[in-house]
């Protein structure tokens, strides 16, 4: 998808870009849920607390401080490879639960999210089950916000 770059030039510009589908360079509420995975029960909280100037949008100032505590931006943010190395510990090529937790944002919710991205269900992510974890908010975000209304 040509809004997803590179783990490596990932930035918050790369989320506004994917998510402002109106082109003004903030963030409705409407534009930020998708990229909340707590958007059904606390999203708009969320996006409140962080609306620091209490203008009903999220500038990308506003918005990088509300990101900073969704997993799937932490490990981005750091770059998958990098993330994932430092992760694992005990260098075996893949993470375990608590090696997840390590980054994980999501508190008690961590062992649900890891079961989510173990995929073949081994009780491990591959560096494949971490990145594509980790993509999948923002290629949501893509594929499902809300798009510009032409005149």
């Amino acid at each position: 998808m040509a809004a997803l770059q590179a783990a490596e030039d990932f930035s918050i510009a790369t989320v506004i870009t994917a998510a402002d589908k109106n082109q003004d360079g903030r963030l409705s509420l409407e534009e930020y849920l998708p990229l909340d995975v707590q958007a059904r029960h606390h999203g708009a909280d969320h996006f409140h607390a962080g609306d620091a100037d209490k203008n009903g949008l999220l500038d990308a100032t506003e918005l990088a401080a509300v990101l900073q505590k969704q997993t799937w931006f932490a490990i981005l943010s750091e770059g998958i490879g990098k993330c994932f190395s430092r992760l694992d510990a005990d260098h075996d090529g893949r993470l375990n639960a608590g090696e997840y937790r390590q980054v994980s944002r999501m508190g008690g919710h961590a062992a649900q999210h890891f079961k989510c991205a173990d995929k073949d269900q081994d009780g491990f992510l591959s560096l494949a089950e971490f990145t594509a974890h980790a993509e999948q908010r923002l290629k949501t975000v893509v594929t499902k916000a809300p798009r510009k209304k032409k005149s």
